[in-house]
């Protein structure tokens, strides 16, 4: 198996684990065999070195091949030929079919897709999955294809990753990527010519829009699978299980709110509509799109940053480990005359005590009168137990800065549950 040592080059290893990731996170491993529509295209020519790899080395499925041979140029005796030979080098069982097409017929590509998949599924075995090769810019160009035609959203979506017992495990790599692969594994492949052919819309938008779209905007890609996850996910599409945090919406009467994720992680994949909705009701504006932004808040949460995160509207978002904050200008006020009070009752302290984790929760999650950033104040021998924040908030700053400068422990209610300190004490 020589043809199959890829090993040594570290991009090809990464590509390959990659692609057994995605395949298993979408289950498309899940048949006991794989039968691969095979070209003698690099796309086609990569996947199936790909799925060999895995099946030798991985345990994947065991992977054959069927070659259609459409008989409309010259060239495809001579691809049939190569294809012959290399699923031989691979040890992978090949199948050909040849049928009968004219490239001058009307609606060619349908017609032949057709024909494909009609010898595809009458020669596929109980047990096997069809395995296609198209990739990332096919989606692209598909979902481009689809909006120019329909103004139907699904439609739009692009290429599914797995329609009934078709998968597609380079939905997860690029064109660039696959030829990178193929050069580094020093694959042979034949270019087809009728791909320049720019009467087929496919051919056209690739050509003539693709190229110059993709050197304009060089992020275009990631940008359309990020938009087209996130859309398939909404709409209840998604093949991926969606991540729903458990977590609570808690209002607060001087306007704001606070999401808090009942694990106490900063994770809240699943809440952008919920947190648009609680955006939208304090804003002043109904102006703007919110979406690309909210995800923005739930990564910045995610990645430790506190914010704020400015809205339309004047309204800003705040972030603490396990919680997140929307609250609108008015509302900043109020946490002013907060900030105010909870330093004079913190200058008046009295002797600090202990607090149940019940008691904690019940604070966190159903006071009204607790609003975030839900600051807990102890004394510094909590340092002892437990790292307090060492820069002020700025949702507090002069409650906090005091702390700072007078040796008194604060930290986050949601942080102290996180790590479940039983041993803490507190100023009431």
């Amino acid at each position: 198996m020589n043809l199959l040592d890829t090993t040594q080059n570290k991009f090809n290893y990464k590509v390959l684990e990659h692609v057994l990731s995605f395949a298993q996170s979408a289950k498309l491993f899940e048949s006991k065999a794989l039968c691969l529509g095979l070209s003698a295209g690099v796309d086609s020519i990569t996947l199936l070195y790909i799925l060999k790899w895995l099946e030798v080395n991985r345990g994947a499925p065991k992977v054959r091949a069927i070659h259609i041979n459409h008989g409309t140029r010259a060239e495809t005796k001579l691809e049939e030929e190569f294809i012959h030979k290399y699923c031989k080098n691979l040890d992978v069982d090949l199948t050909v079919f040849q049928i009968k097409m004219d490239l001058e017929q009307s609606n060619f590509e349908n017609n032949a897709r057709k024909q494909r998949h009609e010898i595809f599924f009458k020669n596929l075995s109980k047990q096997e999955d069809l395995v296609l090769a198209h990739h990332i810019d096919d989606s692209f160009e598909w979902s481009l294809m689809q909006q120019l035609r329909s103004s139907s959203i699904e439609s739009s979506l692009g290429i599914p990753v797995r329609n009934g017992r078709i998968t597609r495990p380079l939905m997860c790599l690029t064109k660039a990527h696959l030829q990178r692969f193929a050069v580094n594994a020093s694959l042979v492949w034949m270019e087809d010519a009728s791909n320049l052919d720019t009467r087929y819309d496919r051919n056209f938008l690739r050509q003539v829009i693709g190229g110059p779209l993709k050197e304009r905007y060089p992020k275009l890609l990631k940008h359309y699978v990020n938009r087209s996850n996130q859309m398939a996910q909404d709409y209840g599409k998604s093949i991926f299980p969606k991540k729903v945090s458990r977590v609570l919406k808690k209002q607060w009467h001087r306007g704001g709110v606070s999401f808090i994720n009942l694990d106490y992680k900063s994770n809240f994949e699943g809440l952008a509509p919920l947190i648009s909705e609680a955006i939208k009701e304090l804003s002043s504006s109904n102006r703007g799109s919110l979406h690309k932004q909210v995800l923005k808040y739930i990564e910045m949460a995610k990645s430790g940053r506190k914010g704020p995160m400015i809205f339309s509207g004047k309204v800003k978002g705040y972030a603490l480990k396990g919680v997140l904050f929307i609250v609108h200008e008015e509302g900043e006020q109020s946490l002013k005359v907060l900030d105010e009070e909870v330093l004079r009752k913190l200058k008046d302290r009295n002797i600090a005590s202990q607090i149940s984790v019940g008691g904690l929760k019940s604070k966190l999650l159903y006071n009204k009168e607790v609003v975030f950033p839900s600051m807990m104040f102890g004394p510094s021998s909590n340092q002892m137990k437990m790292k307090g924040l060492k820069t002020s908030h700025p949702l507090l700053p002069k409650t906090t800065t005091y702390c700072l400068e007078n040796d008194i422990w604060f930290s986050s209610l949601s942080n102290v549950l996180d790590q479940s300190r039983q041993d803490l004490q507190f100023y009431n």
